[in-house]
């Protein structure tokens, strides 16, 4: 692959199909391609035009921001396993000044009536 604005386009799309769908273990390797099409010397993608330069950046910024939702939906999922684990040893409740308090579950504890 060349270090045209087509091939850096190209990966650009790659990596935004994979944001869209979750697609998160090739995402080493797509970053890996484009890294390698950005490290060759300039090349053509230095004689680019501006418009197809503003067309990179514009897909690069769209990635982006796809990037920043899906670490915030991953740091979403880490706060509720760990709402869950915490369920899991005991229950928390607020009291009407608004201080946490948590009851631990002893070892026997889980008794029904």
């Amino acid at each position: 692959m060349d270090d045209s604005p087509h091939a850096v386009s190209s990966a650009l799309s790659a990596i935004h199909a994979a944001l869209l769908v979750g697609d998160f273990a090739s995402m080493a390797a797509l970053n890996q391609s484009l890294e390698h099409i950005l490290s060759k010397p300039s090349g053509s993608l230095g004689k680019a035009d501006v418009a197809a330069l503003c067309a990179l950046r514009s897909k690069a910024e769209e990635n982006t921001v796809l990037l920043r939702a899906a670490q915030r939906g991953f740091r979403a999922a880490q706060r509720r396993i760990a709402e869950i684990r915490g369920v899991a040893t005991g229950l928390t409740t607020y009291s009407a000044a608004g201080q946490r308090s948590t009851a631990v579950y002893g070892a026997g504890s889980d008794h029904r009536a």
